[in-house]
């Protein structure tokens, strides 16, 4: 986009977007986590730090669905070469198979996961905020009033 106020904008919104699609993730995978209550296959007991990174469940992946999610987020809004591109699919795709190469993860999860990802990735594209919506969320988040004067 040309330099100026409009990019600015547009950067913006894209930071918006993407900081409020990972919040979603989150939110959603944790709560079908805690609900599901599904065990990954090695059946291990969750360290101090599992249980601080709510990862003592393993339906869906979280990583999955993060991993393509931000693949998603950055195949759709940047343009990238085809070498990229491809290195950006398989480190998604990787990401995803080494939680169930550590036995944290069944492959359902991690599909599951990559399903989700993209579900949130759709959501956000679809609920695109306004400019100034993502204007006044980020003033907010970085304590600068200035918009509400």
């Amino acid at each position: 986009c040309e330099r100026g106020i409009l990019c600015l904008f547009s950067r913006f919104r894209l930071q918006c977007e993407s900081l409020i699609a990972l919040i979603l993730d989150v939110m959603t995978v944790a709560g079908v986590q805690r609900l599901v209550k599904r065990r990954g296959p090695w059946e291990m007991t969750p360290g101090f730090l599992d249980c601080i990174a709510m990862d003592v469940y393993s339906f869906p992946a979280a990583h999955a669905s993060r991993a393509a999610m931000v693949s998603k987020f950055l195949l759709s809004h940047l343009v990238l070469a085809v070498p990229l591109r491809i290195l950006l699919v398989l480190w998604a795709f990787l990401v995803g198979m080494s939680r169930v190469l550590l036995g944290k993860h069944h492959l359902t999860d991690m599909v599951c996961g990559f399903a989700l990802g993209m579900f949130h990735f759709s959501l956000m594209e679809t609920v695109w905020l306004s400019s100034n919506t993502c204007q006044t969320i980020i003033s907010i988040s970085t304590l600068s009033w200035s918009p509400f004067y």
